[in-house]
């Protein structure tokens, strides 16, 4: 009958031993899980840089634009017709002498026309200048020009020159001239002079 206490005794023993192996356990295993637990943050995936396309290469025009503004066309150049005038004074021997047209540039009035030679031989010739002109608003000054030293002229081929008057008057229609020149042979032994006159020669 003493026996049956300490049987009791050792169950409780065993009992109470294995409720505190249970418990540890637990706890030990939550302590596991909770330190193993980690949060996996998805990694990017690396791409390859895509290869621009050759339309993507080849620049296109930038659009226009309202902002834009044309540029306007030159203005034309002026139109200036021929006018003919022969000199109404002064013998023309062997060439024959006339201004082709007058026109304004600027402060100066410009003249060009041609001398031909008549004779069937090489003519040396030159302008006698400066000469003078009169404007019709009567104004005189000096006229200047080309060929003012001695050229040789074939036979029936034209030559030009040139004349330049200084008259800053805008207002002028025509002018008259006045220039001498001088012609000879080839070698210039034999040279006549003439003095020219030409009258209102229209201005452009």
């Amino acid at each position: 009958m003493e026996t049956q206490p300490s049987l009791h005794a050792g169950h409780r023993s065993l009992f109470n031993l294995a409720a505190g192996l249970i418990i540890a356990a637990s706890i030990i295993s939550a302590i596991y899980r909770s330190a193993t637990a980690v949060t996996i943050t998805p990694r990017p995936v690396a791409t390859q840089p895509t290869q621009p396309t050759k339309s993507q290469n080849r620049l296109e025009p930038a659009a226009a634009t309202s902002t834009e503004y044309s540029v306007p066309p030159p203005a034309p150049a002026p139109k200036y017709k021929l006018t003919p005038v022969s000199a109404v004074e002064g013998p023309q021997r062997d060439y024959t002498l006339t201004v082709q047209q007058c026109f304004r540039a600027s402060e100066r009035i410009n003249c060009w026309g041609y001398v031909t030679n008549t004779t069937d031989a090489t003519l040396g010739f030159h302008l006698s200048l400066p000469g003078t002109f009169f404007d019709d608003e009567g104004n005189t000054s000096w006229v200047d020009g080309t060929l003012r030293y001695p050229v040789r002229l074939i036979p029936d081929v034209p030559v030009k020159f040139e004349l330049e008057i200084n008259d800053s008057h805008r207002a002028v229609k025509s002018v008259s001239l006045q220039f001498g020149t001088a012609a000879g042979g080839d070698t210039f032994q034999s040279v006549h002079y003439d003095h020219l006159t030409f009258k209102n020669i229209p201005v452009q």
